[in-house]
């Protein structure tokens, strides 16, 4: 057997020095796992952010489009009306940009298929919307569709995101 020529303290400083570059090796090992650690971290917190934010700015501009919208609709003079479609169409152009942000940053079946959702929920509502505008500059009373018809459709549109941002909550 290797050492049983040494004497006792020669033998006890290998042992020593064995333990010492075993504890030495797993501290270096600590490190580097934690540096990498706190690189994933600030990954996914900057992600979690990003994604967060553009969620709220797309619940933000559905919610000005919708009072928009409805003030459109319920203005009384045509000028008014093209003016807030104006306004809602540079809103929905920021809507889709947002989306493209988006849709990049979420990787899982479930949230691929409730994003595709939401395009549908927006579709449904944009659709609508935009045939009550023309109506509305035709000249014809739409006041009461809005309610009856719109709003069910904005709200859905809205929970459909809500959704959305919950599952990516739940995804942390």
């Amino acid at each position: 057997m290797i050492g049983t020529n040494l004497r006792i303290g020669a033998r006890l400083g290998l042992a020593f020095g064995v333990v010492l570059l075993i504890t030495g090796l797993m501290a270096l090992t600590g490190m580097w796992r934690l540096g990498s650690l706190k690189d994933e971290a600030r990954k996914l917190a900057y992600e979690e952010v990003e994604r967060a934010s553009l969620t709220q700015k797309w619940v933000e501009n559905i919610r000005i489009n919708w009072v928009r919208t409805a003030a459109a609709l319920h203005a009384a003079s045509s000028e008014r009306v093209t003016v807030l479609q104006k306004e809602m169409d540079g809103t929905s152009k920021v809507i889709s940009e947002l989306q493209k942000q988006l849709e990049p940053m979420i990787n899982d079946d479930k949230g691929k298929a409730l994003f595709a959702d939401i395009g549908k929920y927006r579709e449904a509502y944009r659709g609508p919307r935009a045939d009550l505008l023309k109506k509305k500059l035709a000249g014809e009373d739409v006041t009461a569709a809005v309610d009856a018809t719109l709003l069910p459709l904005a709200t859905a549109y809205l929970k459909s995101l809500d959704v959305l941002i919950d599952h990516m909550d739940d995804q942390l």
